[in-house]
């Protein structure tokens, strides 16, 4: 059933995204540095918002790298602190005299 659900919000988007494209046909000119390019309105920001989404990615995906990066860390020191405890709790007690 999710699976399904999944697929029908991917159709319906592909569709409001095909309809918005085909609606904003008028070419506009891009300029960058020297070049000068004619292209439709809806193809243009349709690639800034795929530039958009690609950077948002790359960032999440270089914070998920740096946190599990720390999780293993942090991971390492929390065993090599139970090792202490488990060390000491095997001490002997020596009572004050």
């Amino acid at each position: 059933m999710l699976r399904f659900l999944s697929l029908l919000v991917l159709v319906v988007i592909a569709v409001l995204i095909s309809i918005f494209t085909l609606e904003n046909l008028d070419p506009v000119t891009i300029r960058f540095l020297t070049l000068d390019l004619q292209v439709p309105l809806g193809v243009t920001l349709l690639l800034c918002l795929g530039a958009g989404a690609l950077g948002g990615l790359l960032f999440s995906a270089a914070m998920a790298l740096r946190n599990r990066r720390r999780a293993k860390t942090l991971a390492r020191k929390v065993e090599m602190l139970e090792q202490e405890i488990t060390n000491l709790r095997q001490l002997p007690i020596k009572s004050p005299r």
